[in-house]
Formats: C-alpha cells, sequence, structure tokens
C-alpha cells in the first residue's frame, strides 16, 4: 500500500525518504523511479510546494551478521 506526500516548500526527495523510511540509501533510488512520479521527481532537487509524490512500501532490507574467525 502506497502513501501520499504532498511537498512542503524547500522539501527534498532523500529527505522525505530518510523523515518516512529512516534510510535514503536505495529508498531514494525507489521513489524516485516509480511510475506514478514520473515527471514529477526529476523537476528539481528542491521542492515547490503542492507537489504530490508517491512513497511505495518499501520491504526492510535482511539483518546480515557478521562472522569472526577468531574471538
Amino acid at each position: 500500500m502506497s502513501l501520499f506526500y504532498t511537498t512542503k516548500d524547500g522539501d527534498r526527495l532523500d529527505h522525505i525518504c530518510i523523515r518516512f523510511y529512516g534510510k535514503s540509501g536505495k529508498t531514494t533510488e525507489e521513489v524516485l523511479y516509480l511510475v506514478a512520479n514520473y515527471g514529477v521527481t526529476d523537476m528539481t532537487a528542491v521542492f515547490p510546494a503542492g507537489q504530490v509524490i508517491e512513497l511505495p512500501e518499501i520491504s526492510p532490507e535482511p539483518i546480515i551478521t557478521e562472522t569472526q574467525l577468531w574471538e
């Protein structure tokens, strides 16, 4: 289920992703390349107020544990 976010003057896509997903790595690209956001997200780095951006549901990355050979 996607959410919709209406930008405020001065919003940036990476800051929006950090606010909603807790990180910007890989989430920014997924939001940027979403078909519903075509034309909206490539206009500028800083959004004017009133742009509607779809924020898709993004599953968290699996946690990778490290194995140490010696302790």
